[in-house]
């Protein structure tokens, strides 16, 4: 299940409080011992899926990759846990969407996760070959790779954020940030996680 982030239709900025949730989830992550490592970008655009309906297809991947990762999880390795993730999307220019996804995925698991991933899009799509439309790569610094992903935050709050700088990232018809439930505002309090009150430069 995704926790639905309040976001206005079309808009060029991330709101405040959508940008402070996302970060909020990744130091939840940590804090779990579950950090997002694992960093997935899809190009919408070169897939041939227009600006209008990119949010919602890639809502489809995304719901997709999460029930084939329970039924992993229930029927072989309960271990396994929840699938975390956070995502922001972005559409440069008015004709590149494409979507940032970062995600934990135990270390045993990458390379099967990597490559049922890529066949998924595959069908999804009906095409043989990605090309570069797929990139996945590990996360060193989780904190620092969500100011990338939320570059496109209102500029206003570029400051509050530590960010060196906030772009319009172009028009998103459609939610621009979710996060899973797992890491969601409603989950950090039923754990008791309370954020850090100083705010650091690394997020």
């Amino acid at each position: 299940m995704v926790a639905l982030q309040p976001t206005t239709i079309s808009t060029g900025y991330i709101p405040r409080r959508s940008a402070e949730n996302i970060f909020h989830a990744v130091r939840f992550a940590e804090y779990q011992q579950r950090p997002l490592n694992t960093f997935i970008t899809v190009n919408l655009g070169d897939l041939g899926i227009p600006a209008e309906i990119a949010s919602k297809e890639f809502a489809q991947i995304r719901g997709a990759t999460r029930r084939r990762w329970n039924r992993h999880r229930d029927k072989y390795d309960p271990s396994l846990g929840k699938f975390d993730f956070v995502v922001a999307h972005e559409n440069p220019g008015g004709d590149c969407p494409h979507a940032h996804w970062m995600a934990h995925v135990p270390k045993k698991y990458q390379t099967r996760f990597a490559a049922a991933l890529e066949a998924s899009l595959k069908r999804f799509i009906d095409v043989d070959d990605l090309g570069t439309a797929l990139v996945i790569k590990p996360i060193e610094t989780p904190g620092t790779l969500a100011k990338y992903i939320l570059k496109g935050v209102d500029p206003y709050y570029a400051e509050y954020f530590y960010m060196d700088q906030a772009t319009d990232q172009g028009p998103v018809l459609g939610r621009r940030v979710a996060t899973s439930r797992s890491l969601a505002k409603s989950a950090r309090l039923k754990a008791g996680w309370v954020r850090k009150r100083r705010r650091s430069k690394s997020a």
